[in-house]
């Protein structure tokens, strides 16, 4: 289930522009998984916005929050991008990050 939603709007997308959107987990325990989006032009190098989503684990037979499946865990393990421990997690921290990540890519091309 959805808990929370940050975003920041850095660009705006054009009518007609088009556009890449990246998705990636930043951070994963017992029952929560963060999701980062992020949204450049279409050669990747201008960062238009950053949205990260929080999501709670809910059994839905009991309508209340619960630990990840081993299953789901060893998923998450397999395929998030890092795992920041959430007491690190700082939102506009994040859009440095990703900004910087961006300009390097811009250098390269």
């Amino acid at each position: 289930m959805v808990y929370q939603h940050q975003i920041a709007y850095l660009r705006p997308a054009m009518v007609s522009e088009w556009v890449r959107v990246y998705s990636r987990v930043i951070h994963y325990d017992a029952d929560t998984v963060l999701t980062e989006y992020y949204m450049t032009d279409d050669t990747g190098t201008d960062l238009k916005n950053v949205l990260v989503t929080t999501s709670k684990y809910i059994d839905v037979k009991l309508g209340r929050r619960t630990t990840h499946q081993p299953m789901i865990l060893d998923y998450l393990n397999a395929t998030a991008h890092e795992n920041i421990p959430i007491d690190k997690y700082d939102f506009n921290e994040r859009i440095k990050i990703i900004k910087r990540d961006v300009l390097q890519k811009e250098a390269t091309l």
